[in-house]
């Protein structure tokens, strides 16, 4: 094993095994200084000064020649705005403006262009995903969350074109059937990508941080149940519907434990880009969360269908861009760095 090894092994743990190779192709041992700069101002950028230093010390130790006194210290990458998505994000604002918020629509059509509008949300978070999938692989740590969380935004956007098709097409409650059993398979990837970077040793470093997770795990469940399953049951809907209403906040309970989860992940990695990372996600399955029980207390109105509470597709169409979001800055980074310590001229 050479410096080369370890430390493009390092980067495959965290970025894929695309960036390791090209860590293998671009440095070689007699440029270890510059080989240990480069790979600790991306893990800085990711994971924190604090946290990277662990890693890197680990590499550093078995080479005396090369210190962690004598590295750069880590510089904050600032991300460039991407034109071509605030062009897209942009346009989609002004298209659920104009079909949620406006009578420029027909009101006959009003509804069917609604959930079509609607479907770019969750179309964005997929697509965003298996794109950083593309980038950081589905062996990386980082690769495999992403990966697993993809697949729960892909199963939400089958279940809102199936939703689509029940609804505006085939004339059938969407709720009691395929497509209100589809979104629940989406739940099991969400928790497995929270899973997969969650070590017990985070949440129980501070006792105070403890205590603080699981008073929020019970007053969330606590709120949840009370407008869920107190007011949110309806004997007016079939009794299969309002199971599965009830389903949805059940999973929601679950999710609100992988959001604490993922709050203490944001402040472990409090330095590093990963840090944003966590925190869009808690951001978004809050929307997610909020929506859900919102939809379970006001299910009627919601399919007369009643305007204002209409409004509630806003925090799922949210929690897709913030989704979106969270994928696009990890993905941001790594183009970045790579071009600024894996091109010619940039050592």
């Amino acid at each position: 094993m050479t410096i080369v090894d370890d430390v493009s092994g390092l980067m495959g743990q965290f970025f894929g095994q695309k960036t390791k190779q090209m860590f293998q192709d671009f440095y070689d041992e007699d440029h270890p200084g510059e080989l240990i700069a480069a790979s600790n101002e991306m893990l800085s950028g990711m994971l924190g000064v604090k946290n990277a230093a662990v890693y890197m010390d680990q590499i550093t130790s078995k080479y005396p020649t090369i210190t962690q006194e004598s590295l750069p210290s880590a510089a904050k990458t600032t991300q460039r705005h991407d034109t071509f998505a605030f062009v897209v994000i942009l346009a989609y604002i002004v298209c659920l403006i104009i079909a949620y918020s406006t009578t420029i629509i027909p009101e006959q059509s009003r509804l069917m262009v609604q959930n079509i509008v609607y479907l770019i949300g969750p179309l964005l978070a997929t697509a965003t995903g298996f794109y950083a999938i593309k980038k950081f692989g589905i062996k990386s740590v980082l690769g495999k969350t992403i990966s697993y969380l993809t697949i729960g935004f892909f199963m939400f956007l089958i279940s809102e074109i199936a939703w689509v098709i029940y609804e505006n097409f085939l004339h059938i409650e969407p709720t009691d059937s395929l497509p209100g059993f589809l979104f629940f398979l989406a739940y099991p990837f969400f928790i497995a990508g929270i899973l997969v970077q969650f070590d017990k040793h985070i949440l129980f470093e501070n006792k105070k941080r403890l205590i603080w997770s699981g008073a929020s795990i019970l007053v969330l469940i606590g709120i949840s149940f009370y407008f869920t399953f107190y007011l949110g049951y309806n004997p007016q809907l079939p009794l299969v519907e309002n199971i599965i209403l009830l389903g949805y906040s059940i999973a929601d309970m679950i999710i609100i434990i992988g959001l604490v989860i993922m709050i203490n992940l944001s402040i472990h990695y409090a330095e590093g880009l990963l840090a944003k990372f966590w925190i869009l996600l808690a951001l978004t399955f809050s929307a997610q969360w909020i929506g859900d029980v919102l939809l379970a207390i006001f299910d009627v109105q919601y399919h007369v269908p009643v305007w204002a509470i209409r409004q509630i597709d806003y925090l799922w169409i949210v929690a897709s861009l913030l989704a979106a979001s969270a994928f696009y800055v990890q993905v941001s980074h790594l183009n970045k760095t790579l071009k600024e310590h894996l091109t010619p001229g940039a050592v």
